[in-house]
Parts: structure tokens; sequence; C-alpha cells
């Protein structure tokens, strides 16, 4: 009997081999192979042999320089690593799915259901603020597949197991670098946030690490904003399980990263941690991977420096999500050009106002209760009408989240804020909604 983990591998693996081929690393004309790293998010539906359904994959090693944020202003993805353009991916594709079951009275998400119990009964949150009226269904679980192991702390050891003895010794230790461990290095320093780029001759970015991301995400579900101001954060809102390759696997690494005993055993209480499944040896490898060899493939393997993004299309909707990305754009268009055409769908301002272009569906929401409805609405259209993104993202509606979220990046010791891409508005920037 094939397990769940080779069937979700199975899945975004034939998923991914269905894309353009725009979409995927290219072979250079002297023959030398591109590789990336490919992750996705995956959905099963409770029962014997679960019925399983990607909704969002992507592939990706690229990020930005601390020094670009002021730049973006919304519209410039600060990280396109595999693992967080699935994520992102993931969010985008429920604000859709949440948009579709407001607008359309008829529609029947599989995945998604209008909350219509009484709020005032004894399932009422703890908050003083109304909870958001979209759950996932009961029946839903998220899994999340990755190609490679998350850069930083839970694939130290898988590095430096593929490095000479002499790269291996720890470096020297000074205060800066502790603050801002770069992705590769100091390996005597284990535990600890790191930071992309791995390179260390590359220009600085304040960007977490993979690692740091889904470790925080145990505690704080797959739900970013604006997707958590509509879908509620119920227990099944985390990630269940994380498939990966067997090789891309080190049990010590990945339990100090993410695991009950690791660096966040004092907060453990606090999350749902994830259960690592990595897929049986001899599983057939994922022919972008950077050890990936064919007759035709001539030297070592260059990293790519496209990323792309596929996400399922939602509710009505006939069409998936494609998109090639290259500096944090979409392909074709300058990473500072003016033109708003070069924002993604999962960029800040293409969420942000996608989620405003919701506000409308609220107050006809009949299917709700009418107090519920309205104060969540009144509250809502405060929170996204605000002057600008980091008010927004800061309303009172989060604070639950905010809160929770600071606490675990405390405990995680050296957290540096990726700052300087907060102070826009969305009507600054007329992008279509997708």
């Amino acid at each position: 009997m094939v397990s769940l983990p080779q069937n979700i591998a199975n899945l975004v693996l034939s998923k991914f081999d269905t894309l353009p081929q725009k979409c995927k690393p290219r072979t250079q004309p002297n023959g030398q192979r591109e590789w990336t790293p490919m992750s996705a998010i995956v959905l099963a539906k409770s029962g014997h042999d679960p019925e399983l359904t990607c909704v969002s994959l992507a592939t990706g090693t690229k990020c930005l320089p601390s020094s670009a944020m002021t730049k973006c202003k919304g519209m410039v993805l600060h990280d396109s690593h595999a693992e967080i353009l699935a994520l992102r991916g993931l969010n985008c594709w429920l604000l859709s799915e949440a948009k579709a079951v407001l607008s359309d009275p008829t529609y029947h998400s599989p995945f998604l259901e209008l909350d219509v119990t009484d709020p005032s009964g004894a399932d009422q949150s703890l908050s003083l603020f109304p909870r958001p009226p979209l759950k996932l269904k009961p029946d839903v679980s998220i899994h999340f597949f990755t190609t490679e192991a998350p850069c930083g702390d839970a694939s130290m050891e898988i590095l430096m197991k593929s490095m000479g003895p002499d790269d291996r010794e720890p470096w020297p230790v000074e205060e800066a670098a502790l603050m801002n461990l770069q992705g590769r290095g100091h390996f005597s320093l284990l535990g600890y946030v790191r930071r992309k780029p791995a390179r260390a001759d590359a220009d600085p970015s304040n960007s977490k690490s993979c690692t740091d991301k889904l470790a925080v995400k145990q505690y704080t579900s797959v739900l970013s904003f604006p997707a958590d101001l509509f879908i509620q954060r119920t227990e099944n809102a985390y990630i269940r399980t994380l498939t990966v390759y067997r090789d891309q696997y080190d049990p010590t690494g990945y339990q100090r990263a993410f695991g009950q005993a690791g660096r966040l055993s004092d907060v453990c209480h606090l999350g749902r941690l994830f259960r690592v499944d990595p897929l049986p040896e001899d599983f057939p490898q994922f022919r972008y991977d950077k050890t990936y060899t064919d007759s035709d493939s001539k030297g070592k393997a260059k990293v790519t420096n496209i990323s792309a993004l596929w996400i399922r299309y939602s509710g009505s909707s006939t069409a998936d999500v494609v998109e090639v990305l290259m500096n944090g754009v979409k392909s074709g268009f300058k990473q500072w050009d003016l033109r708003p055409a070069k924002a993604s769908v999962v960029s800040r301002c293409k969420l942000w106002q996608l989620a405003c272009s919701m506000l409308d569906l609220i107050r006809d929401e009949d299917r709700l209760d009418k107090v519920h409805r309205d104060a969540w609405a009144n509250d809502l259209c405060r929170s996204l009408s605000a002057e600008t993104y980091a008010a927004a993202k800061s309303t009172h509606l989060r604070d639950d989240q905010i809160k929770l979220r600071h606490d675990i990046t405390v405990a995680l010791g050296n957290w540096t804020k990726n700052g300087g891409d907060y102070s826009w508005n969305c009507m600054e920037v007329q992008t279509s909604v997708p």
C-alpha cells in the first residue's frame, strides 16, 4: 500500500510536470543543467484513503537584500524561496476561495465553510473582537511537501556532510554575527535563527531562513495577513505533516529546529508541531534536483535564477494562476519598474487589494448572525482602510496573532526584523485584483 507521504509527493511531482516549460529550469546551450528546489501545499480530506488536492506549488531560491526593502512598495516579493512562495500561494488561494463562498451562495467549497453558529454561544472566541466568519472544514488537513531541506538550522547537518572537513571548522564568533547569522557557516552555532541568502559575499538580507519561518508557522498557523482576517485559526489551520526526500532529512537537525525537544522546547505547548515524513530511499528523484543526472547533462548543475508559482483556481474560476518570477516581480518586468502590473498575485499589495475587494460582500451575507456580521464588517472595514500597510497589519483584530508571533520570535532568540516595506497604501498602487 502506498503511504500518505508517497501519495503527496506523487501528486505534487505530477502537477509540476503539467506546468508550462517556462516554469522549469533550463538547459544552457553548452549543456549545463539548471536546478531548483520545489515546495507545495496539499490539502487532504480525512478518510481511509484521503482525497488529496494540491492548491499551491512553487520553485525558487532567491531573496532581496535589506537595502532594497524601502523601494518595494508592496509590489516586489522579498523572499522567493520555494517554501515561502508556496505558503503565500496558499494564502492567496484561501482568500480567493473565501471570496467565492461570500459572493456566490450556490457555491459549496470542498474546503471552506461559513461559521453560522451563534457567536454568543459556548464556542465564542475568548477574544474581545468578532471572530472571522469562515473556517476550514473539520475534515481538511494541511500538508507541506519540499524537495530540499529547508534552508537554515534544519539543514545544517546535511550541509556539513556535503562539505570538506576544512570547510566545517568553527568560525570565530562576534556579537554582530550572532545576531544576524548568515545561512551557511558558523557550524559551531546550532539552534539559532539564520538569514538568507546563504552566500557570504552576497549583499546582506534580513529575511529569515525557511527553517525559521516554518518553525514560527507551527505556532501562528499557515494563515497570514490578510487571510487571517477572514479565516479562523482553527486546530486544522496548521501544517499537519512535512514530507521531504530521505537524503534531505537529518533527524538531529529537524528535531532541533522543529521538534518538542528542540530550540523551542520551552514554548512547544503553545504550538501544533507538524510531523516530518521522509520518503523511502528508493522514491523517484525530482528531475530538477541539483544532484539529478542524465545522459544529456554536462558539468555541475547551476541554480536557476527564476521562480515559478502555480495556484489552483478558486470558486467559479476555471483558470489556475501561473507566474514566472525574477527578482521578486513577474518575468518580463524590470524590478523597479513603476508599472504595477509587475506585481505577483502573492505580493503584499495584491493580497491587500484582494481583501479590500471582499468588503462589499460582507454586509450582504445573510447566512451569518446579523450582530456578528455587522461587528465583523465594521472592524474589518476600518482595518483594511488603514493609511499604511503597517497600520492595516497591526489591526486590533490581529492582537492575539501579533502577541503570539512576538513571543515565539523572542523565544528563538536572535530574530531581527526585516523592515522597510510598510509605509505605503494599497490605493497607491492601482493593480488589478485576481
